[in-house]
């Protein structure tokens, strides 16, 4: 059963090659790069777009911008690893079933 939990993070030194260079390529790009006043600016402009797109046109808008957001990531995620994929089915189908 333990071949279908998710690890949620890796610490230092542990896992194998792909695994550290990953937590090594997260770490230098969002601990690093986005921990300081340029990165604040650069995740500041996109929400304030996001958000005059919306009070401009609509909340319908701001559904659609949100589910495009959380939803094309998700079908590429579950697309290429299949026990994503598959646990990713059977919570919908737990939440969205009759």
């Amino acid at each position: 059963m333990n071949e279908f939990l998710i690890k949620s993070g890796i610490a230092k030194g542990e896992g194998n090659w792909y695994s550290r260079l990953t937590s090594s390529l997260y770490e230098r790009n969002v601990g690093q790069k986005l921990n300081n006043p340029l990165g604040y600016i650069a995740l500041a402009l996109p929400s304030l777009l996001i958000a005059y797109i919306v009070s401009k046109m609509g909340f319908a808008v701001g559904v659609v911008i949100l589910a495009i957001i959380i939803g094309l990531p998700l079908t590429f995620v579950a697309m290429f690893y299949l026990k994503f994929g598959i646990s990713l089915i059977i919570v919908f189908h737990f939440f969205f079933s009759e």
